[in-house]
């Protein structure tokens, strides 16, 4: 998880403390506003990093149960249509039926949302 170093805040409150005593207290309050801009912007960031860390954490979860079902799936009908070859992949081995469907889905979503190149993401 992302944190603020102590030691960044504690020098950020030094330099203001500097600023503030000496003479140019323009100086000073541009720096203050400064620091209080950054430390909102860093909160902000830290806060948007616990909600992707979450929705991330979701997702995994539903890829695991999803896998849990494909599991028993697979052992309850091993003649589907969808466990049949229907090619190679680039190891040589088979392609089945139900692979290909899946490339061709994540390729295209992945496409839609931007990602040009899908076949580097794929999870194998």
């Amino acid at each position: 998880m992302f944190e603020i170093d102590p030691g960044i805040a504690a020098q950020g409150a030094a330099a203001r403390s500097a600023f503030a005593a000496g003479s140019n207290a323009r100086v000073a309050d541009h720096f203050e506003g400064l620091y209080h801009r950054w430390m909102d912007h860093a909160r902000k960031l830290e806060a948007r990093v616990r909600e992707l860390e979450l929705a991330l954490a979701v997702k995994q979860a539903a890829v695991e149960a999803d896998n849990a079902v494909l599991a028993e799936w697979k052992r309850l009908h091993p003649q589907s249509p969808l466990r049949q070859a229907v090619g190679k992949k680039r190891d040589g081995s088979p392609m089945l039926k139900a692979t290909a469907i899946w490339i061709t889905a994540f390729d295209a979503e992945a496409r839609k949302r931007g990602i040009s190149n899908p076949e580097a993401h794929r999870i194998s």
